[in-house]
């Protein structure tokens, strides 16, 4: 007999609540349960209703496109969401996954409401634990997306710009702005003729691309590239060789070759080639 009450209890349930529903009825009355507040509990006529968030985590979280909120919600939601019919009064809590709110129904035909302020602290300790608990986890999860996103982009520009050393560009990426900062020796190659490197990236990446001088890299490319006197005899020196080495490796020999011969030279006098 018990067993056939609660199957209509469940099967009636179902026209409102999504999934699957436990009932639960108090031990001790078997055969005496306040049907009355069960209807009203079933048909929103209850004397008692308590709403919240269920989800409640930073914007971030909420509206961040690593998250499946809904399922999150459908698969916490199973460890609230409870129908009890007692002697003296019936509850419902339940879990909207498209209004993100948790829901309470209580109903009593004798008055009896302790049990109602009860079921809400129980709520609102139960949402607080798992939001605190979620919001630690998915920090962790949000953050490893971004950075591996981040990383990408780095890559992606430092290949593009292959001639110069990443050691010699600093890049920080948000959600809608990359900032380059480089040398100001480099400024010129990293921002191309008339902004085009700056044009492509933005293209590519689909991001808006700024680059800032950085002096302190300015000083570091200074120490490791030193610039060369602009004395007008080491520059007629320099262009000679540079014709020669254009000579050379018209003929096949590579700068590397040359540089290794002119090393070997000064090792061992002059040598065959």
């Amino acid at each position: 007999m018990v067993e056939a009450r609660i199957k209509t209890l469940v099967e009636s349930l179902m026209f409102i609540l999504p999934g699957e529903a436990t009932v639960e009825f108090a031990e001790k009355h078997p055969n005496d349960y306040d049907l009355a507040a069960y209807k009203k509990v079933v048909n929103g006529t209850c004397e008692k209703k308590y709403e919240q968030k269920f989800l409640d985590l930073p914007d971030e979280v909420m509206k961040s496109q690593y998250v499946n909120i809904a399922e999150l919600i459908k698969g916490y939601s199973s460890y609230i969401e409870a129908l009890k019919v007692a002697r003296n009064y019936a509850y419902c809590i339940h879990v909207d996954p498209n209004e993100n709110k948790l829901k309470v129904f209580y109903s009593s035909s004798i008055g009896y409401y302790t049990r109602f302020d009860e079921l809400v602290e129980h709520c609102k300790q139960f949402t607080k634990s798992l939001n605190d608990m979620l919001w630690d986890t998915l920090q962790h999860i949000i953050y490893a997306e971004k950075e591996a996103e981040i990383e990408e982009i780095r890559k992606k520009i430092y290949a593009f710009y292959r001639n110069i050393k990443p050691k010699y560009l600093d890049i920080v990426v948000s959600d809608d702005v990359i900032e380059i900062y480089a040398p100001k020796q480099l400024m010129g190659r990293v921002i191309g003729k008339q902004g085009a490197n700056v044009k492509k990236l933005e293209e590519w990446l689909g991001k808006k691309v700024k680059v800032y001088e950085h002096g302190l890299l300015s000083d570091i490319y200074a120490d490791e590239n030193p610039e060369i006197p602009q004395d007008p005899e080491i520059l007629k020196l320099l262009s000679e060789a540079i014709k020669v080495i254009g000579e050379l490796e018209k003929k096949g020999v590579t700068i590397k070759q040359i540089v290794r011969y002119y090393k070997e030279s000064l090792e061992g006098g002059e040598r065959e080639w």
